[in-house]
């Protein structure tokens, strides 16, 4: 069964900032991110158990290309794949795991 998913607002900022970042440095970069990103959001509502389960049931799925990770939980009872952080991997890890 396909999963819908859901960004948290901090997740939607860091995916917004992260965008606009790329695009301030090229076009083509900032697009991109953006299909690489979206690919591999589509392969985790495919197989949402797919990826290791870490620290608290969140869920991590590595960008081939780019320095992100996509920090997720699953909310089986709803088929929802929750979105709770798009993580470059140079930042402090304190704050992966923040909802």
């Amino acid at each position: 069964m396909i999963y819908s998913f859901t960004f948290s607002q901090r997740a939607a900022t860091q995916y917004r900032e992260a965008v606009l970042w790329y695009i301030d440095k090229s076009i083509l970069a900032g697009r991109n991110f953006d299909i690489e990103l979206n690919g591999k959001i589509r392969e985790i509502c495919l197989h949402p158990t797919l990826y290791r389960n870490t620290v608290k049931n969140f869920r991590e799925a590595n960008l081939k290309v780019f320095p992100f990770t996509i920090v997720y939980k699953i909310d089986e009872k709803k088929h929802l794949v929750v979105i709770t952080s798009i993580f470059h991997n140079k930042r402090n890890p304190k704050g992966k795991y923040a909802i």
